[in-house]
């Protein structure tokens, strides 16, 4: 079970960097959304959006409807980076009790994905959005079969006059999209990545990032930084290779060239290169590392702590403010991510009579052993050649790639049938060829 769990987590993690390299390469930049808002499919959008503003006969075909709401929904997703079921939950009733902030419209959508944790969703429409937006509901809308008027009706309907998932939000997204003649496959959540990958590379400010948080209804700590700020580690990445092109390059004189003058253009929040001596690994103490328990006390208990709270706390403290925040940062997350789960209490066990273990156990030997033996902890290295392997592989295909029990009895009687199978038994026990095939599945089923 350890081992599914592991295999589970190592697959989840490559295609979740995978899927963040993919991501990294297809953020929406300014250019293309001006590229869009220019399109032809954008201007056509508007002038109909126009049309239907002072004349209330207007008949709208099934393309024209679905442009007008793609176009509203793509002009949203730029505007406030919301997700999919936000923009798909929205009902005229909450469209129709907006409310005015800094002469900017604010609808409140209860049904999201953080309603628990962050109350309502909050789509911001500006005034010509929210213009725009009105005449959807009022003249556009209106026309879709079905349509009875209800304020509990979502505002965004298909044409049959269904309400929309979140899938339907981003297809629509995609369609309107392709008709502008853009590149790429967009989505609201490539929406939301670009947004908060834009914010924390053009501003440093710890309020514009909790602002952004705010109207994306996510966390910036833990949501923000670990997910969608995708360059940062390029940054981060760039300015360490910089520094090390510097100072491990040394010149004839023997000492590297500038190397002084480099160490202090370096900027002191630079991840994993530490320029001062009391940071080193090896200047941490138990009286440190204890000091450090104590400081974060509450931040490790609650197993949330941002570099801010540590640049914080540090250097206002007489012995860790020349401590580097980095490195006191990983100390504080290892105390919760390298916790050990406790020993069970082998007293609390409850006893049997000796008898019905003793039963208990015979009816295993009887069906479990033959099947899946234990793992051997010893093994002969190297006595195994390539040819015995790929022998194994072979004629126990069905073992290691179908999922067939492995049967100690049966490799055993496989084995003896052969000559190559009798040499591989004089020079290594079963159970280490039982383990062999075991261990063959185990790289079978992770290569899937």
């Amino acid at each position: 079970m350890a081992r599914w769990s592991s295999s589970l987590r190592k697959g989840c993690s490559k295609r979740h960097w995978e899927k963040m390299e993919e991501d990294l390469h297809s953020l929406i930049s300014p250019e293309h959304i001006g590229e869009f808002e220019r399109s032809k499919a954008a201007r056509d959008a508007i002038c109909l959006i126009g049309q239907l503003s002072g004349a209330h006969s207007v008949v709208l075909s099934q393309s024209q409807y679905t442009l007008i709401r793609d176009f509203l929904l793509v002009e949203i997703s730029i505007d406030n980076a919301n997700r999919a079921g936000a923009l798909a939950n929205m009902k005229v009733g909450e469209f129709t009790r907006v409310s005015k902030h800094d002469e900017e419209n604010v609808v409140l959508v209860k049904n999201h994905k953080t309603l628990q944790t962050h109350g309502p969703a909050r789509i911001v429409l500006s005034s010509r959005l929210h213009s725009r937006m009105d005449i959807f509901v009022r003249e556009v809308r209106s026309k879709v079969p079905g349509v009875t008027g209800s304020l509990n009706e979502s505002v965004f309907l298909t044409w049959n006059g269904e309400t929309m998932e979140s899938s339907q939000i981003n297809k629509a997204i995609k369609s309107v999209w392709k008709k502008a003649g853009m590149e790429g496959s967009p989505s609201s959540t490539l929406f939301r990545k670009s947004a908060v990958s834009k914010v924390h590379t053009n501003s440093e400010s710890n309020e514009a990032r909790g602002n952004l948080a705010d109207l994306m209804a996510h966390n910036v700590d833990s949501i923000a930084r670990k997910y969608y700020r995708l360059q940062e580690k390029s940054k981060s990445s760039v300015q360490a290779s910089k520094h090390l092109r510097n100072v491990m390059r040394v010149e004839a004189g023997g000492e590297a060239q500038g190397t002084v003058d480099q160490l202090k253009s370096v900027p002191a929040d630079t991840p994993s290169i530490s320029v001062t001596s009391k940071s080193s690994r090896d200047s941490w103490s138990l009286e440190i590392a204890s000091l450090v328990k104590d400081v974060f006390k509450n931040e490790i208990e609650k197993e949330e702590v941002s570099m801010e709270t540590v640049k914080s706390k540090i250097s206002k403290h007489p012995q860790l403010k020349d401590q580097d925040p980095k490195r006191v940062l990983d100390k504080i997350r290892a105390q919760w991510r390298f916790r050990k789960l406790p020993s069970p209490d082998v007293t609390s066990l409850p006893e049997l009579p000796s008898g019905s273990v003793q039963r208990g156990l015979e009816v295993e030997n009887e069906t479990l052993s033959e099947i899946i033996p234990p793992t051997l902890t010893s093994s002969v290295r190297g006595a195994l050649s390539e040819f015995h392997l790929a022998s194994l592989r072979t004629v126990f295909n069905d073992m290691v790639r179908k999922s067939f029990p492995i049967v100690k009895q049966r490799i055993k009687e496989t084995l003896e049938k052969d000559p190559w199978g009798k040499d591989i038994l004089k020079k290594v026990p079963l159970d280490t060829i039982v383990n062999r095939i075991k261990y063959e599945r185990r790289v079978s089923r992770a290569s899937k």
